[in-house]
């Protein structure tokens, strides 16, 4: 079923997929509906949901709400597509099933964007929470900052973007179903090369923590996913490696342990190999991803379990972050590493 709305362009589409979301629906959705700003649609994909939250969507009354029933279970993929094709809004704003928008993000984003007409991708801060604690995020806002730690992992946070529309337009594929379970990752880092990436500065969006989402359920199949996407943003930069530097690189990437000493110090060339490639090409700001590899750098020395010998190989390092390094931190971390195995 597809309801359209009486509103021929909206400033802003939120977009959000709901597959058995009823246990935080409402408030999600209530949270959009109570926004300081109203000139926007809300694309609501109900993706085959079994429990209520089909009924809890059809009580709304709101003719913002524009409803698209999947006919089935197709997938986020397959329902984020059919959403972001559909939005009529000059900015698309995501939006989780089981997350909070604060009042007034959308007016907040909006303003940004119309702003910052150079920005084509903008986050926020964010919160975290998940009943019993709250913990709050700051997102990066330099662009060229996001742009280096965006070959490690994504470094936007999904249902925080509000995107310009326009810059979607010219894209053959949105959310790429070969990237299951990282598909947001895998568009930003096509995105990243073709618009800027930034963020207002304030916190917008409480995000839930709970068991049922896919960074808790499918970790492997993202681990996979997260990897072939990591190989193809290098490739894209234009930046060199061999399948031992991917490797390593990508243990990194997924924060799993390095195990030997060849291999944190293959690391560690690679890594210097990086910034001399960076300054070549002038792709991001040479002292920003400098600070950004040093800053993964002591992340890798502490990711071993290798003991003292991962600490001093860093201690002997040309990548040493010395203004900001914590080596009382790495030193504990190395030790604990060590008797963990």
């Amino acid at each position: 079923m597809d309801k359209t709305l009486n509103i021929s362009e909206p400033k802003v589409s939120v977009v959000m997929s709901v597959y058995n979301g009823a246990n935080y629906l409402r408030e999600a959705i209530d949270s959009i509906l109570n926004q300081s700003f109203t000139d926007f649609e809300f694309i609501i994909v109900n993706d085959g949901s079994t429990d209520e939250s089909l009924n809890i969507i059809k009580s709304y009354h709101d003719k913002k709400i524009v409803l698209i029933d999947n006919d089935g279970n197709k997938g986020l993929i397959y329902s984020l597509n059919t959403a972001f094709h559909q939005a009529k809004g000059k900015y698309i704003a995501r939006m989780d099933a089981d997350d909070v928008s604060l009042p007034n993000r959308l007016q907040k984003q909006y303003d940004f964007l119309e702003q910052h007409p150079e920005i084509g991708v903008c986050s926020c801060n964010y919160t975290q929470f998940d009943g019993q604690s709250e913990k709050s995020y700051t997102a990066f806002k330099n662009h060229d900052e996001i742009f280096s730690y965006l070959f490690f992992n994504s470094s936007v946070v999904h249902p925080t973007l509000m995107l310009r529309n326009a810059v979607l337009k010219d894209l053959s594929i949105l959310f790429d179903a070969n990237y299951k379970h990282a598909e947001d990752y895998e568009l930003w880092s096509r995105l990243i090369f073709k618009t800027r990436f930034s963020a207002v500065p304030e916190t917008l969006l409480k995000y839930r923590l709970h068991p049922q989402q896919v960074t808790q359920k499918h970790h492997a199949v993202q681990i996979e996913s997260s990897n072939r996407i990591r190989q193809q943003i290098l490739k894209q930069a234009g930046f060199d490696f061999t399948e031992d530097e991917l490797r390593v690189y990508c243990l990194l990437g997924n924060s799993q342990i390095i195990t030997t000493t060849q291999d944190l110090q293959l690391l560690e060339k690679w890594f210097a190999k990086l910034i001399v490639q960076n300054k070549t090409t002038k792709l991001i700001d040479p002292q920003v991803f400098e600070l950004v590899i040093m800053k993964h750098w002591i992340d890798a020395c502490g990711l071993t379990n290798l003991g003292l010998k991962a600490f001093f190989i860093y201690l002997r390092s040309k990548l040493r972050d010395k203004k900001n390094e914590n080596l009382t931190k790495l030193f504990i971390k190395c030790l604990v590493r060590r008797f963990k195995g």
